[in-house]
């Protein structure tokens, strides 16, 4: 699964924990076969399940829900827009990645 194909199946998902831990598994089964766009899938997924791990058990409430979505999707817009240009710019967006918090 390429991250333009997970940017549209996310922006298609209702916001909640089901859909998180979804987007989790697609980013896990997508790395193994991912060119370019492994790094970026795999800190993607480690954002999410840092996220999941945070709220599993405890209340999730709808505002936070809809942010956490909202915030997933564009760091994936942002990294599938990275995986075409430069060097620098890939460093760049993958760095981000790996300090991104959802909430």
């Amino acid at each position: 699964m390429k991250l333009e194909e997970l940017r549209a199946w996310l922006d298609a998902q209702n916001d909640g924990l089901g859909t998180m831990r979804a987007y989790y598994a697609r980013c896990t089964d997508a790395v193994a076969e991912a060119e370019r766009e492994a790094a970026a899938l795999q800190l993607l997924g480690l954002v999410t399940m840092r996220f999941v791990e945070r709220y599993e058990g405890e209340p999730l409430y709808a505002p936070v829900a809809k942010a956490a979505r909202e915030r997933l999707l564009d760091l994936t817009t942002q990294a599938a827009r990275a995986a075409t240009a430069g060097p620098d710019a890939q460093v760049d967006c993958l760095n981000a990645l790996a300090r991104a918090d959802l909430g």
